[in-house]
């Protein structure tokens, strides 16, 4: 738990300097470092974690977001590191304000705020110097500001319809006027757009009308959208220089990213070299595009900031995150796997295996992914290095209904076929029973927020096959959970779980306590006070559930953390207790 990550480049004005954020404290906090190396310098000193920086384009000023015990009610303050003072920016202790783009003249900084409704998002701009704040989109929708036209008349914004399904609109700054660049039919997502130098398009990363994202250019004028470049992988990662000549992007293949350049003008495409394999993301270029600063992490590297020169090809990593006195060589690489599921669906897995056991097939740990849009990475984990370090193979497989698999993949799992990525788990379990490479009558789940949930329905469904069970943070029950969880996620998340009204039954059909009487395993419950999205009432509820019902059970409740475990001493405190509950329950 001491190893140390770094995430969030961001150049400085004159490109001579990184901003990043590092939990080398214990919390994420703001830090800088030269782009060629060197000691780091703190920038931020806060017991709660910092959750985003933008860099003026014009001078030194840092304006970040934080939050207050893990509520994820981001407050956006102003840092002056010449002068060394913070200011407020927009606090509302009750609301959510987040970060977005600055205007290229450094004067505007534009974010999004809940303040006139809990359930939506509207837009603002601050003038940096005069503190003025003006709404320049009132939407009851979930709206996030993405990127500033070169002349300063245009702020990009994007709707999100869905999680999957999302809107870019043009927003006059001047008139407060707005309109949709990209009408579609059926379902389409948007990210990382960015404008042409003349200002008369923008090129993005779309799945409109395909399986995977793709990157594509869209018109200003008429909305046309044109394709630049598809893989038959999503394309992620997308960052554009200033000038518009070169565009940096991963390939997500099988969870690997391939960092690529384009160049733009004749389509040459060169690969970045140097990279071990892992996941790259948040790329930025430089103010004069001749460095890409990126994090980037692997299964043997935890995250760092890179760098990669555009002149000479050459790859760097600027920060040098701590290990904690572990020497790289301890960490363990899975090896990538397909399984049969129960309709035929080929499904894709990673297992890690201990270096060393006696005489004796280790006991595993299936490892469950949130979301569930969301794929299982081949980054870094010390979580699952912990478990597999302590003796236990680890296996993490991305069901139906991950990303990274193609729109038709994410789809496999909605709402009516909600309980067929449940099956898929206790195909995987068939898969380890008969791998001979683990011991097949002690296998545990470990799953967090919708893995959680994954946890508790794979105990119920089907109760013989696990060992013991750690949810962390996880859903009970559908319905309640949609009640109490932040209005502003209640509709995004209804359309992938199913409507409380129109869909109850099965909300309630699908909830795992409902069938709490059928649990076996022991199980053990991780929860944070101040969750905004999976609130504490959900393992409350399955905790009375196995109270009732004399089932052996561990809980733990963190009164300082939210949806997921971020202070130091209570990721020691939870991961500690985690292993001692399999070394009770699941030793030979």
């Amino acid at each position: 738990m001491n190893i140390r990550s770094a995430s969030s480049p961001h150049f400085s004005s004159e490109g001579r300097n990184i901003l990043f954020l590092t939990n080398i404290i214990g919390t994420p906090q703001v830090w800088r470092v030269p782009v060629e190396g060197g000691w780091p310098e703190q920038m931020t000193y806060y017991d709660d974690r910092v959750t985003g920086i933008r860099c003026s384009p014009r001078d030194e000023r840092i304006a970040f977001s934080k939050d207050q015990g893990g509520n994820e009610r981001d407050q956006i303050f102003m840092l002056h590191p010449d002068e060394g003072l913070v200011t407020e920016v927009a606090m509302e202790e009750d609301m959510i304000h987040g970060l977005g783009p600055w205007s290229p003249d450094g004067s505007f900084l534009s974010f999004r705020s809940n303040s006139r409704h809990r359930a939506f998002f509207d837009i603002y701009i601050l003038d940096t110097y005069s503190g003025e704040v003006r709404l320049i989109l009132e939407h009851d929708g979930m709206n996030t500001p993405e990127a500033w036209s070169n002349n300063g008349r245009w702020l990009l914004v994007k709707r999100q319809n869905t999680n999957l399904d999302s809107d870019l609109y043009l927003i006059d700054v001047e008139k407060g006027s707005s309109r949709c660049i990209t009408t579609h039919g059926g379902e389409a997502s948007y990210a990382d757009p960015a404008f042409t130098p003349d200002d008369r398009s923008i090129i993005c990363l779309s799945n409109r009308d395909r399986e995977f994202m793709a990157m594509v250019s869209i018109n200003l004028e008429d909305g046309h959208e044109e394709e630049i470049l598809e893989e038959d992988w999503d394309l992620e990662a997308l960052s554009l220089t200033g000038d518009g000549e070169r565009a940096a992007y991963a390939v997500n293949e099988e969870g690997y990213s391939k960092l690529k350049i384009m160049r733009l003008s004749d389509g040459r495409i060169e690969d970045v070299e140097g990279l071990p394999p892992g996941v790259v993301s948040e790329a930025k270029w430089s103010p004069d595009g001749m460095m890409l600063a990126f994090t980037f992490s692997s299964s043997r590297f935890n995250s760092d900031i890179w760098i990669y020169r555009y002149r000479d090809g050459s790859v760097y990593r600027l920060t040098k995150s701590d290990r904690g006195g572990i020497p790289q060589s301890a960490f363990a690489e899975p090896d990538l796997i397909r399984f049969q599921t129960f309709d035929g669906l080929s499904m894709p897995a990673f297992l890690y295996l201990p270096r060393t056991w006696t005489g004796e097939k280790p006991p595993v740990v299936m490892y469950i992914h949130g979301g569930p849009e969301s794929q299982f990475r081949q980054s870094f984990n010390e979580v699952i290095q912990y478990l597999v370090n302590h003796g236990y193979a680890v296996f993490s497989p991305n069901v139906r209904g991950s990303t990274g698999y193609g729109k038709t993949y994410v789809h496999l799992d909605d709402t009516y076929r909600r309980m067929d990525s449940v099956k898929d788990l206790r195909y995987a379990q068939k898969w380890l029973s008969s791998c001979g490479r683990v011991d097949p009558k002690r296998i545990a789940l470990l799953g967090g927020s919708y893995g959680g949930f994954m946890v508790l329905s794979a105990l119920t469904e089907y109760p013989e096959l696990w060992a013991a069970g750690v949810d962390l943070y996880g859903i009970a029950n559908f319905l309640t959970f949609l009640r109490n969880t932040g209005p502003w996620r209640r509709r995004l998340r209804a359309c992938e779980y199913g409507d409380l009204e129109r869909d109850a039954q099965l909300l309630s059909e699908i909830s795992p306590i409902n069938k709490a009487d059928r649990i076996k395993a022991p199980l053990m419950v991780v929860h944070g006070e101040n969750d905004p999205r999976v609130p504490r009432s959900e393992t409350d509820q399955i905790i009375e559930a196995m109270r009732r019902r004399g089932i052996p059970f561990k809980y733990i409740i963190f009164d300082d953390e939210g949806h997921g475990i971020v202070k130091l001493k209570n990721r020691i405190k939870a991961f500690e207790a985690i292993v001692e509950f399999f070394d009770e329950h699941l030793a030979p």
